[in-house]
């Protein structure tokens, strides 16, 4: 597994199982056609450092990482940072615990498992928007062939 097919996947899990507000994701252009009025959550991954796990000739290798969701409602919605707690309780349910193949170029490529989403950052007001941040560690595997 590759960085790119670890993004593929997580973004892909996230868009499959998060339809209440549009979801931007890093280093993409926002959508104008977007309707913010619910709010948005904004996706980053922040892949870690790597170790070798076994010996041998194709040494297993697993790389930890976070995934970041940082949720954004408006802050002239009444209760604005009740529903950014209320969005990162759901969101939260779609990573914890989770396990999952990856697959890249329609081959599998290894398999991600998730952790247990914690609060890193709670409402901070930025006078248009409370942004609640939810962080996921995660883990990915794969073994080395040379």
């Amino acid at each position: 597994m590759n960085f790119a097919a670890e993004r593929q996947a997580i973004v892909a899990r996230l868009l499959a199982n998060w339809a209440t507000t549009p979801v931007r994701l890093e280093n993409q252009p926002a959508n104008p056609a977007d309707n913010l009025s619910n709010g948005y959550v904004a996706l980053y991954i922040r892949s870690g450092e790597g170790r070798q796990v076994t010996l041998g000739v194709n040494p297993g290798l697993i790389f930890a990482g976070a995934i970041l969701l940082h949720i954004f409602t408006p802050r002239t919605a009444l209760n604005g940072d009740l529903t950014a707690r209320g969005y990162a309780d759901s969101l939260s349910t779609i990573f914890r615990v989770q396990q999952f193949q990856v697959t890249y170029l329609g081959q599998p490529s290894g398999a991600l498992a998730c952790g247990v989403p914690s609060d890193i950052q709670g409402p901070m007001d930025d006078h248009e928007w409370y942004r609640w941040t939810l962080s996921c560690p995660y883990f990915r595997q794969l073994a080395h062939t040379t």
